[in-house]
This record gives C-alpha cells, sequence and structure tokens, in this order.
C-alpha cells in the first residue's frame, strides 16, 4: 500500500514537473513606447495615469506610439443614515483612450471605467484625503487596464 503511493507520487512529480509551465515577464511583453500623451478632462486623475503609463514602458528603442487620454470623474452620494447625513460616496472615473500615430491617424480607440467608494469623517479634510485616496487607487487599476489593453492592440501598430 506505502509502496503505491510513493510510486503515484513519483509518477506525479514527473508528469507535473515538466509541464513546461514558464512564469511570464510583463515587461517583456511591452513592444511599444508611448512618445506623447495628450490630456484632458480631470487635471488629477490624468496626471495620475499619465505617470503610471510613462513609468511602465521605459524603451524608446520600440514602436512609437502617441496617446490622448479624456479622464472624467464624478462623485455621487452612496449611503446615508438614518439621520439623512451622507456617510460614503462613490467615485467613477472614466477615462476614454485615444491612440495615434504621428499624422493624428486615429488607431485605436476605447473607454476604461472604474469606481470606488469611500468614507465620509469626522473632519472635512479628511474626507478629503479619503477621496484622494480612492482617485489615487482607481487611477492606478485604469492605467494597468490600458496597459493591458496597449498590450493587447500592440501587434496591430
Amino acid at each position: 500500500m506505502v509502496k503505491k503511493k510513493i510510486i503515484a507520487l513519483i509518477i506525479y512529480l514527473f508528469i507535473f514537473s515538466g509541464c513546461g509551465f514558464k512564469v511570464v515577464n510583463l515587461s517583456e511583453l511591452n513592444n511599444f513606447y508611448i512618445n506623447e500623451i495628450d490630456t484632458e478632462g480631470d487635471k488629477r486623475v490624468s496626471y495620475e495615469i499619465r505617470n503610471n503609463l510613462v513609468s511602465m514602458t521605459k524603451d524608446p528603442d520600440k514602436k512609437l506610439i502617441n496617446l490622448r487620454l479624456n479622464a472624467n470623474k464624478t462623485k455621487i452620494i452612496k449611503e446615508k443614515n438614518i439621520k439623512n447625513e451622507i456617510t460614503k460616496y462613490e467615485v467613477n472615473l472614466t477615462v476614454n483612450v485615444i491612440t495615434y500615430d504621428k499624422k493624428y491617424n486615429i488607431i485605436h480607440q476605447f473607454t476604461e471605467t472604474s469606481k470606488g467608494s469611500y468614507d465620509v469623517s469626522r473632519q472635512h479634510s479628511q474626507t478629503l484625503s479619503n477621496e484622494k485616496k480612492q482617485t489615487k487607487i482607481i487611477s492606478k487599476r485604469i492605467s494597468e487596464r490600458i496597459l493591458n489593453k496597449l498590450r493587447n492592440i500592440s501587434n496591430d501598430f
């Protein structure tokens, strides 16, 4: 009984250790370089996304692409308590992305949206800090989505 288990374990080790699975380095998938980014809309969100995208693509010897970002941020009330006081807000970010070449011919256009919520604090300054933190988190998430989408469509350039 014990011999069968040991033999089965050895067989499983040989089968699954040679499966050929290799971890993909995401920086190797970036076969493009963002040459220029034009931003419109909400300045803070555009600034965050622009910095995140520029920091993730660093090799200027690859294909050059230009981006136009139009970022919009909306804040809505998510929850109120029994006293009709606001306890939570929801932040929605929408970013329209247009990729184009040097002659301003549109190559691809897509929209990324994301949302998150934050609590209202007793101090207004803390509430603003919560909003900034949540906006930064959502901006990072959208930046990663934009970069993944650009990786997927980079073969079309």
